[in-house]
């Protein structure tokens, strides 16, 4: 722009900020403080939704449906009014983006048309016309073809209506712009009327002088070489500056995901780069190949890295190999914790911890885990078979036979009901073992321990959370194991429970807490020890947690110890502090649902589906099911309350796809008026232009405002409105109809954050784009078919093409990521399953087993989906070019032979090929909307459905009207 002319390109470089302004705003939106309000706000209401979800045995059995609601929907109310400020800040932007375009337009062309008047009258003056040029014989040829030539339509006249012929000045500065040497080449080969008329009067092209007067003076027959600044030079300074400052608005983008990717990236190293003080991995200490399992703990004094709390005060221990001892005591007295520390998850701050007589510090801590076996109170088993599960626990580099595995099943208890399923081992438990029952999952996670034939078993709350009959039938499990009559053969097991059942026939009790008998916060250490009978005839704390005075000698065994609701006195709950990066499982939600606004982050659930259909055979059968399962009247109510937010959004849209052709319209106007030589009228035409491009800059900014802004009122309102109904619809459900696989939490939590987002498509945005699209395409037919309908129906065929390379450059601006994203959000909840099992994960020395698991489907699916999508963006931008380029070469090539022919005028030219260019670029942008209506209805088929199921257990929660039933006890 600035080698053809720097004045035109400061001019228009004018706007430049402007639309720096706009970008920013642009950005803004998402990136600033609203959206990360809005983000945070609704990652609030689908953690609130998932531990609701998760927990809705406990939810009924309360009747906290409606509170749970209210809550959820508390965070909504949030979560909308940021997005509804998000929406404003993007109407504005988007608006002023356009605004600033047309601006640049008006002032580029304003400039340029003046300079191109000034230049040419300046040339005239330097070069003027010669001065016999009316009565020289010489020039006698020249003079008919510029009487032939020289004259003009009034713009905006279409080609139509006699040519007003120039004069005076105007005439000798079109005689001296007329490109003589062309000319006298037409004159020998020419088919057109002058030429044809002039070789009759026996003219040849020798008689055309070349004059070199005005603008030709020294300069070339090509506009772009012309001495002076012409409309040729204004086109090409306006189109350079236009990329330009549309390949800047891929500059900000790029820069915001750099930035996103150092923000990540500092987070991620900094785990990556830490070294943990207790490191599995480095194989340092003492190898230890066998292990007799005794156990000693000196002088221990510990507290958890983030506990506020000491947990124990002078702890010390000595367990015999093969001993089976009990810990019990009240909540928070450190049970748990001694079982952590012989696993060396922790170290003390004084004191040591002995096997065999080593301290653990020197031992290599993967080699020691591997003769130790963990079953804990929620087991964590993967989403494989249940043999594999098992075999899992297998040590050493020789996987685990079938036979060491049914073997395992025995000991555990197991292998009847394993043999009761149809594939037997080979039976799948489901994520976290959900397909298993809680009795099932325990004896699975016991013969996991068993195969490894560990030396040291801790059993750690292994029945807690079991009914009496599963908890009997894991008793005895572990009864026939533990114990000096076992057939554990002396393993070293350490019970942690609440149940009087699961300690009384231990070797020897420990009981945890304060000698004094009042709060732990000092940490604990042992008040008492030895048998059930010796610590119940003691009648001491054992006794008082029992509960003494109601228990003999022939108890069932269903007391609990120290229950787990008891609180100390210094009011803990918690015996454990969070490690700093634990994750919880709720968290796993929130990574689901981090980027809910990816319209392309849907999944469906008929996993069991697996014949292959056409694409037209899906969206056959998704217009169907839309019709049929989706109540219109019902969606359309959910908008209802902004009607009018609807019907002038709907006028806002009009005027926005009204705006593209109006550009075209004026812009070949806008050529047409700077290729005059009448000085006056040419200065007089682009003013009013510049004037219109002024105006219409208003004009956009204002209705790509309305648009945006109403459109997302209409979007977020109907978005709450739908999740709040749904939420209420979920949490209404029996209990029975959440354990179906196709209802689980992932998908739930899925349908709220993402197909809940995507319904809005179906009525407010896509429909306001439907009717933009339309505009911009009637509007510059109808231009392009009053101007020229020949050249006008020639370039139709070629407006789809147009479009949709709009279309995909818009594609390509938004992202590809989508399919990876998806992808890696499989990945993250099965990442999330292992990080809130992760001390099982180390018990059995599986970090390897995981990583290798992540890494072979990031590797397989994640990268596979990522290069795909890079061929994808990369010969999409190419086709972007081809057609574009090609469409209009076509489109110059046909112009040009039409107004060889006489057909076209110049003006008709541009009339056509721009109405129609900026119009087909208007619908190609609002296309990306139409587009994604069929996702919002896909999504709205899925919603709909469970809005229409009656519950056949339904605790009617909500009236009719949605208000809070009164329930009166």
């Amino acid at each position: 722009a600035l080698y053809f002319s720097w004045q035109i390109t400061v001019a228009c470089l004018i706007a430049v900020p402007l639309m720096c302004l706009s970008f920013y705003m642009i950005l803004q939106s998402g990136a600033g403080g609203d959206g990360i309000l809005g983000k945070e706000a609704y990652e609030s209401a689908a953690n609130l939704a998932d531990e609701t979800l998760s927990s809705m045995t406990t939810v009924a059995a309360f009747t906290g449906e409606i509170k749970a609601a209210k809550r959820y929907e508390g965070n909504l109310v949030q979560a909308e009014e940021a997005a509804i400020r998000q929406g404003k800040k993007l109407g504005l932007g988007t608006g002023l983006l356009w605004g600033s375009f047309y601006a640049m337009m008006g002032i580029g062309f304003w400039w340029g048309g003046r300079l191109v008047i000034n230049s040419t009258q300046q040339a005239m003056i330097d070069n003027p016309l010669p001065a016999q040029f009316y009565t020289d014989p010489l020039y006698e040829a020249n003079l008919m073809v510029a009487t032939a030539s020289c004259y003009y339509r009034p713009i905006g006249s279409f080609g139509k209506g006699d040519p007003i012929p120039y004069t005076g000045e105007a005439f000798d500065a079109c005689a001296c712009g007329l490109p003589w040497p062309p000319v006298a080449t037409a004159l020998d080969t020419s088919d057109v009327d002058w030429a044809v008329q002039m070789r009759e009067q026996g003219f040849t092209g020798d008689d055309i002088v070349d004059m070199q007067c005005g603008c030709s003076a020294g300069g070339s027959d090509i506009s772009l070489q012309s001495s002076c600044i012409t409309p040729g030079i204004t086109i090409a300074v306006f189109f350079s500056v236009m990329i330009a400052g549309f390949l800047l608005a891929l500059i900000p983008p790029s820069f915001q995901a750099l930035r996103k990717a150092q923000l990540a990236a500092g987070k991620l190293y900094s785990i990556i780069d830490r070294v943990p003080g207790i490191d599995s991995s480095k194989g340092s200490g003492t190898f230890v190949k066998t292990m007799e399992g005794r156990i000693s703990i000196e002088g221990l004094h510990f507290k958890y890295p983030t506990g506020a709390t000491k947990i124990f005060n002078d702890i010390n221990l000595d367990i015999a190999a093969g001993e089976t001892v009990a810990l019990v005591g009240e909540s928070g007295s450190g049970k748990s914790t001694i079982a952590r520390l012989v696993s060396r998850f922790y170290d003390p701050q004084e004191g040591r911890v002995c096997i065999d007589g080593n301290d653990v510090k020197g031992l290599d801590v993967r080699s020691m885990r591997d003769h130790i076996g963990v079953v804990s109170q929620e087991p964590l088993l993967f989403d494989a078979s249940i043999a594999e599960n098992i075999a899992r626990g297998k040590t050493g580099p020789e996987p685990a036979t079938n036979d060491e595995i049914e073997a395992a099943a025995r000991a555990a208890n197991a292998y009847d009901f394993i043999q009761a399923f149809p594939d037997k081992f080979n039976t799948k438990v489901g994520a976290r073992g959900g397909k298993l029952s809680g009795g099932q999952k325990q004896r699975i996670a016991i013969a996991r321990a068993l195969i490894r034939n560990p030396s040291i078993l801790i059993l750690d709350e292994a029945t807690s959370a079991l009914d009496n009959e599963s908890e009997k039938v894991v008793q005895a499990a572990i009864d026939n194991l533990v114990g000096k009559t076992g057939t554990g053969g002396g393993i070293t097991t350490i019970i942690i429970a609440h149940r009087l059942s699961t300690v009384k026939n231990a070797d020897r009790i420990v009981v945890l807490g304060s000698k004094e008998g009042t709060s732990t916060a000092n940490g604990s250490t042992i008040v008492e020890m030895g048998s059930h009978g010796a610590l119940m005839a003691k009648k001491g704390l054992y006794r008082a947690l029992v509960g003494g005075a109601h228990v003999d000698s022939d108890s069932n065994g269903d007391e609990r110890i120290g229950d787990e609701t008891t609180e100390v006195n210094s009011g803990l709950k918690v015996e454990v502090a969070p490690e700093p990066n634990e994750l919880k499982v709720s968290d796993t939600a929130t990574i689901k649902s981090m980027d809910m606004d990816n319209d392309d982050n849907t999944q469906s659930t008929d996993t069991d589906k697996t014949v292959t259909i056409s694409k037209k055979e899906k969206d056959k059968k998704l217009e169907k099911d839309f019709k049929t399962k989706v109540d219109k009247r019902k969606l359309r109510d959910y908008s209802r309350p902004e009607r009018c937010h609807f019907f002038f959004g709907l006028i806002a849209c009009f005027l926005t796809g009204l705006g593209f052709p109006c550009v075209g319209f004026l812009f070949s106007l806008m050529i047409s008026a700077m290729a005059t030589t009448d000085y006056e009228y040419a200065r007089t035409a682009t003013e009013y232009l510049a004037g219109a491009f002024g105006v219409l800059a208003v004009w956009m900014v204002v209705a790509q405002f309305f648009q945006t802004y109403l459109f997302e009122i209409i979007g977020e309102r109907m978005t709450t409105r739908i999740r709040t109904d749904y939420f209420r619809t979920l949490v209404r459900q029996e209990i029975g109809w959440f354990d179906a696989p196709a209802n689980s939490l992932g998908v739930l939590t899925s349908r709220l954050a993402i197909d809940v987002k995507l319904i809005r498509l179906t009525v407010g945005q896509s429909t306001g784009a439907t009717v933009s699209s339309m505009t911009s395409l009637l509007a510059g037919v109808i231009i392009a078919f009053v101007a020229a309908w020949q050249f006008a129906l020639a370039f139709l065929a070629t407006v789809p093409l147009l479009a949709l390379s709009e279309m995909i450059n818009w594609m390509l601006m938004k992202g590809g990521d989508s399919a990876a994203k998806k992808q890696l959000s499989v990945i993250a909840g099965l990442f999330g399953e292992y990080i809130s099992g992760i001390r099982e994960v180390q018990s059995f020395s599986l970090e390897t087993v995981v990583t290798s698991k992540v890494d072979s489907m990031l590797e397989e699916e994640i990268l596979t989906v990522a290069k795909r999508a890079a061929l994808f963006r990369g010969i999409s931008a190419g086709s972007v070019q081809v057609i574009q380029l090609g469409v209009y070469a076509l489109a110059f090539y046909i112009g040009a032979v039409m107004m060889d022919a006489g057909i076209l005028t110049f003006e008709m030219f541009n009339l056509v090929l721009w109405s129609l260019a900026f119009g087909a670029s208007g619908m190609g942008q609002a296309a990306n909307w139409v587009a994604s209506a069929a996702k919002g209805k896909a999504a709205a088929v899925r919603v709909f459905e469970l809005f229409d199921r009656t519950p056949p257990i339904d605790s009617h929660p909500w009236n009719k009207d949605g208000t809070p039933r009164n329930v009166v006890a």
